[in-house]
């Protein structure tokens, strides 16, 4: 496998950090303008029962943003031979805009592209179709594919977010492989479009790297995963950022984002309890955990 990052495409002009409906006092932009979930997109079979869990779920928590996991989950018409066989109609995503718009909550569609698309011996539909677009990363390269990409999504009205860990040089601050860079991209912020929004991804320690983005010009977002600890401490650190930083730093930390990494179905499986997870450190308890936070603090201020 190639250590690129995958990079999401934005399907909605500029930044808007509106406040959603729901039942919860809603949570103030100065406290944590961004208030992001992201998941794979639900499969056909899934859609209604994630568009309740938009409704009871993430609307009351003030959750404004929903990245969905698309990749291949779509009947693209231009490109029909990179669809999955069970790909989602255009008549699904439309209700799953619409409860996101119901809700005031912005849908952001992600796409895995450069290396980052298939994965170790998995080699997934584009690089199947198209296995001239496999390259070798080096920092000049990946820094002029995320600027053909953002200028490319420039010229729609749109905004490119990236995964932040190839900007980050693993082995100075000794981060590691997996969530920095060990082949030089790291180099590349400075190549980059300082209007590229970094996702920001730590899941074993509360790294607290968004300092760095912040420094170098770019907006900034905490993702974490499983270990709700570490999302507790990371929100916190997010609004002790934006509450102790100078008027030009603080706009940068826009907050935080939970990722889920299992499938949507599997997911609400396990939120709704049809099956078992045990663990402390799971997916469901760190995202409640994160969520109480953020309320906690609101209701603080």
């Amino acid at each position: 496998m190639k250590y690129i990052f995958p990079l999401f495409l934005l399907a909605i002009c500029g930044l808007s950090y509106s406040q959603p409906a729901g039942n919860s006092k809603p949570i103030q932009n100065d406290v944590l303008p961004v208030r992001g979930f992201c998941i794979a997109a639900p499969l056909s079979k899934d859609v209604e029962a994630f568009i309740k869990f938009i409704d009871e779920e993430l609307a009351p928590r003030s959750v404004n943003v929903l990245v969905l996991r698309v990749d291949y989950n779509f009947q693209y018409e231009s490109h029909p031979e990179l669809r999955d066989s069970d790909a989602l109609s255009k008549k699904e995503v439309k209700k799953l805009v619409e409860a996101c718009k119901k809700n005031n909550i912005r849908i952001i569609p992600q796409v895995n592209l450069l290396g980052h698309q298939s994965w170790a011996g998995k080699t997934t539909n584009l690089l199947k179709v198209y296995p001239q677009f496999d390259e070798t990363p080096q920092a000049e390269l990946f820094a002029g594919e995320v600027r053909t990409i953002r200028d490319h999504l420039a010229t729609k009205g749109r905004q490119l977010w990236i995964w932040g860990d190839r900007l980050l040089d693993g082995k100075t601050t000794g981060i590691g492989e997996w969530e920095a860079s060990y082949n030089n991209t790291f180099r590349a912020i400075d190549m980059i479009p300082k209007d590229v929004i970094i996702c920001d991804w730590h899941y074993d320690r509360p790294d607290q790297t968004p300092v760095y983005f912040a420094m170098k010009g770019l907006s900034v977002i905490t993702c974490p995963w499983r270990n709700p600890a570490n999302a507790v401490l990371q929100a916190q650190d997010m609004v002790k950022f934006r509450s102790c930083s100078t008027p030009e730093m603080k706009d940068r930390y826009l907050g935080m984002m939970q990722t889920i990494w299992s499938g949507a179905g599997q997911f609400l499986d396990n939120y709704y309890g049809r099956k078992t997870d045990n663990s402390a450190d799971s997916q469901v308890a760190c995202f409640k955990a994160l969520f109480g936070e953020i309320q906690k603090m609101e209701v603080k201020k």
